[in-house]
């Protein structure tokens, strides 16, 4: 089985430990790196290829610095998740966002593989 390699970039302490916690109960899944900012989520993937980049966002952040990325990987998935853990959108290339709702582990779960869904079937 080929799994999910997910990078985590710049996600608050508890809320990382709770995603690596759900992460390491699903066998098709793992954490490929663990980075403090998402100003080096192009180096990482230089050096660890991964599938979807999960990244925090605070306040009224946006992820349009990494518009880049996806443009050079036009395979990736993008999560953002909020701060608090409410609420996550899914960003792809085509450029749209989707509204994922809440964070449960479930909810978590499902938008990882939803995410990469369509490439593995």
């Amino acid at each position: 089985m080929e799994r999910i390699r997910i990078l985590l970039a710049g996600i608050p302490r508890l809320l990382r430990e709770i995603i690596e916690s759900v992460v390491a109960t699903q066998p098709d899944m793992s954490i490929v790196d663990i980075i403090e900012t998402r100003e080096r989520v192009t180096a990482a993937l230089d050096d660890t290829p991964a599938d979807v980049v999960i990244v925090g966002l605070r306040g009224g952040e946006t992820t349009s610095t990494l518009d880049p990325v996806l443009y050079e990987r036009p395979q990736l998935k993008l999560l953002a998740i909020s701060g608090d853990g409410r609420s996550s959108f899914l960003y792809e290339l085509r450029p749209h966002r989707v509204s994922l709702g809440d964070v449960s582990p479930e909810g978590l779960v499902d938008a990882i593989r939803t995410s990469v869904g369509a490439e593995r079937r």
